[in-house]
């Protein structure tokens, strides 16, 4: 195959990949992240969605202790803005597709962590 040829088959086989590329998780603010999740959960087979919703909970709490800590703040009175803690929660899964929101939330949960 003659250089040519090759450059056109790299340069077409990344266009196809660019373009079939899912979406990912934006944690900017509320609005990034509710658009993103609207578009991660077009592209999830129904038992993806299951699996993507419980994932989306684990991390929006802060993860398996995330519950414990934020009861513990509220009885203690250090309890932060909900929002604020959300936001800060969701980081962890910024940037990640959906599938790969799964995968992370399988190999916490895998460890001994409560889903």
């Amino acid at each position: 195959m003659n250089f040519a040829k090759f450059a056109a088959l790299i340069l077409l086989t990344m266009l196809l990949a660019a373009c079939s590329s899912e979406p990912s998780f934006d944690a900017a603010d509320e609005e990034a992240v509710q658009a993103s999740v609207d578009e991660i959960q077009k592209t999830l087979t129904a038992a993806e969605q299951v699996d993507f919703r419980r994932a989306f909970f684990y991390f929006s709490i802060g993860g398996p202790d995330g519950m414990k800590a934020g009861l513990a703040a509220a009885m203690d009175g250090t309890a932060e803005d909900p929002d604020v803690s959300l936001m800060r929660n969701l980081k962890e899964i910024d940037g990640l597709t959906g599938k790969e929101i799964i995968a992370k939330h399988q190999e916490a949960t895998k460890k001994g962590d409560e889903s």
